[in-house]
């Protein structure tokens, strides 16, 4: 009776041991599920401002209590009941992000981000030019895949974590009016008038004006013209059709410098003028003609004559100057013709009628005080004569 008690004591206590190791356990490992559930949310978005659908946006993420084997994270914006935008995956390379249910049935949500282990990690997306989104405030969530693609979680659709779309509005491009047939480009010629330069090909300095066909156009050198059949150049709208032009370029103290050119359609024309100084025309000293063979002054020779009477000489006044003027008259000739110089002959001529005068004058004193002093002795003899009455 007393075996049989301690027998069942013994199974008791062996009973209660096991259960109570079995509680302990169930404890340990209940408590330590419920502390290390799997966990990832969002921490934050930057920027928050979108203006254009290449903007990078970084999303950082964390994961804790992560489970055994792949996970493949992929982070969207919301746009009504579906995710749309680019990711980075490992590689760095963009992937397209499809909808929930095409990554699961397809069972290709390994391409996006492949995390094996828990922290904090930055995930790159951006709206991508593929994708239409108005402007506007959109969420931003982050979702893991198991790594079959079998199922998956998503986090937390946080105010917190919010983007703001500002694109630019394209404005509309206007319906273009139709245009009438352009008529072809009206066919053209250029003509240029280079630096005037001197016959050293030196660079004229100063205003060279330029003319066509006689016509000033209110231009200097250098200057390009453009021909056609109904242009006008130089601000003196000088016309500059097709055909034979006359080009001038002037400049004071230089010859001018003319040419003629046949401009036609679609040729380039290039001219460098060429001025050459100018030197004044020496003016040369006509020589003096012969003296004609002519008769002394009438005056000069009834002067003498009557001064020679009065005197008594025997001077020929009224042939003398005769033949001085003759006498002159050759001498001049003959020196003429052996080359002697003009102003020597008119030198002579001069100071032989210059002497001629002087002798006229002194012979007309001369007389005039002997008729006087006759006129005197006269006066005195009647005054004697009337005493002796």
């Amino acid at each position: 009776m007393i075996a049989i008690t301690g027998r069942t004591k013994l199974s008791s206590s062996l009973f209660l041991t096991i259960l109570t190791i079995n509680l302990v356990f169930f404890l340990f490992v209940f408590t330590k599920s419920v502390q290390s559930a799997f966990n990832f949310y969002i921490s934050e978005v930057e920027p928050v401002q979108v203006y254009s659908k290449e903007d990078v946006i970084d999303v950082r993420i964390v994961v804790d209590s992560l489970p055994l084997g792949d996970s493949f994270f992929k982070v969207g914006i919301k746009n009504s009941n579906s995710y749309i935008g680019y990711m980075k995956d490992n590689d760095g390379d963009w992937v397209k992000i499809d909808s929930l249910s095409s990554d699961k049935s397809n069972n290709q949500c390994n391409k996006y981000f492949k995390i094996t282990s828990d922290g904090e990690y930055v995930l790159n997306i951006k709206i991508g030019d593929n994708n239409d989104l108005p402007n506007g405030e959109y969420v931003i969530k982050a979702f893991r895949f198991t790594s079959s693609c079998g199922s998956y979680s998503g986090s937390s659709e946080a105010e917190a974590f919010k983007i703001n779309v500002a694109l630019p509005i394209p404005t509309p491009s206007p319906t273009p009016l139709p245009t009438p047939a352009q008529s072809p480009e009206k066919p053209k010629a250029n003509l240029k008038i280079n630096d005037a330069r001197d016959q050293n090909d030196n660079v004229v300095s100063g205003a060279t004006q330029i003319y066509i066909d006689g016509n000033y156009t209110g231009n200097y050198a250098p200057e390009t013209y453009t021909f056609c059949d109904d242009c006008k150049c130089g601000s003196n709208k000088v016309s500059c059709g097709f055909g034979s032009h006359t080009i001038k370029v002037e400049k004071t103290g230089y010859k001018s410098w003319t040419k003629t050119i046949d401009v036609s359609a679609g040729n380039n024309y290039e001219e460098t003028p060429i001025l050459t100084i100018s030197t004044p025309t020496p003016t040369s000293t006509p020589k003096p003609s012969a003296t004609p063979k002519a008769s002394p002054t009438p005056s000069l020779e009834a002067e003498n004559t009557i001064q020679a009477s009065e005197s008594g000489l025997t001077l020929n006044s009224s042939s003398e100057p005769r033949v001085l003027g003759l006498e002159s008259a050759k001498i001049k000739e003959d020196k003429e013709a052996s080359g002697s110089d003009s102003y020597f002959n008119l030198a002579a001529v001069f100071f032989i009628i210059a002497g001629l005068s002087f002798l006229s004058a002194a012979s007309y004193a001369y007389f005039k005080s002997k008729k006087k002093k006759e006129e005197k002795q006269n006066e005195n003899k009647d005054s004697e004569d009337q005493e002796d009455f």
